[in-house]
């Protein structure tokens, strides 16, 4: 019908092994960073993921690499953000872009499928979802801009980092 994939469209195409769903967006400046982050998860045997398109070009490329994609912000009627420009941090398309990536886990849940979303620039060494999976009384886990030692016992630290500001660089819930 040449309606873009929808978000439920894309879900179809993936594997949800304990209704878990990993997703990142791009868009047409950033889709390197996506190709290479969906294989890198492939490498460390993470299949259930999808690529969010920020913008048309972006999904065509996506979907040309047999991508799970979708355009955001299509199913709600809003405008696509523009594919030619990197959104600076704090600029008016990098809010709506966290706006889209908040809407993107809102949707998700709305499933009932646990979500790990992160940003296409985030290196993955090995697969994350075992220590996310560690937590499962937490509703929400969200990594801060704390830059000092991290704990070495594989665990969360300590809630007194919580004054540090959150970054939704890394979402799980």
């Amino acid at each position: 019908n040449g309606a873009p994939p929808t978000l439920d469209d894309a879900l179809a195409l993936i594997p949800k092994p304990n209704n878990t769903v990993v997703a990142t967006f791009v868009n047409l400046q950033r889709y390197d960073f996506g190709l290479s982050w969906v294989r890198r998860c492939e490498k460390l045997g993470i299949r259930n993921l999808l690529v969010g398109a920020l913008d048309p070009s972006a999904l065509a490329l996506l979907q040309k690499r047999g991508v799970a994609t979708f355009q955001m912000g299509a199913a709600a009627s809003r405008s696509p953000l523009p594919n030619q420009i990197d959104y600076g941090w704090n600029s008016p398309n990098f809010k709506k872009m966290g706006i889209e990536k908040v809407q993107l886990l809102h949707d998700l849940l709305q499933r009932n499928l646990s979500a790990l979303l992160m940003d296409a620039d985030a290196v993955l060494i090995r697969n994350p979802l075992p220590f996310f999976e560690r937590y499962p009384e937490a509703d929400i886990l969200v990594t801060t801009d704390y830059i000092g030692a991290p704990e070495l016992d594989g665990g969360i630290d300590h809630a007194q980092l919580l004054v540090y500001t959150m970054n939704i660089g890394v979402i799980f819930a």
